[in-house]
């Protein structure tokens, strides 16, 4: 969209030898303002057995550059509508 903010949508769908449908719906957003980097994920995948069922998926994480090599990330991911919940901390290095 533009140097600083960047979007995507998939939409797919998947057809398998055991007649197992799926449709997947899934978007990204990432928002760049030096030194912090914002990700936002998600997406609901339909999958088809006997009944149709949906399944979510949802994923925020936060960077931030302490130096061009050292950074500073938290992120926290949910499924199923919270049935599924981790947060994350760390330390990335860069050379």
């Amino acid at each position: 969209l533009n140097d600083n903010l960047f979007a995507s949508v998939q939409i797919g769908r998947y057809d398998d030898p055991e007649q197992a449908y799926a449709l997947s719906n899934e978007f990204l957003l990432r928002y760049t303002a030096a030194p912090l980097e914002l990700n936002l994920t998600g997406g609901v995948n339909f999958l088809d057995g006997t009944t149709l069922s949906a399944v979510t998926d949802f994923s925020l994480g936060l960077s931030y550059a302490v130096t061009p090599l050292i950074s500073l990330d938290a992120s926290l991911e949910t499924q199923a509508l919270g049935e599924d919940t981790s947060l994350g901390f760390g330390v990335s290095f860069t050379w």
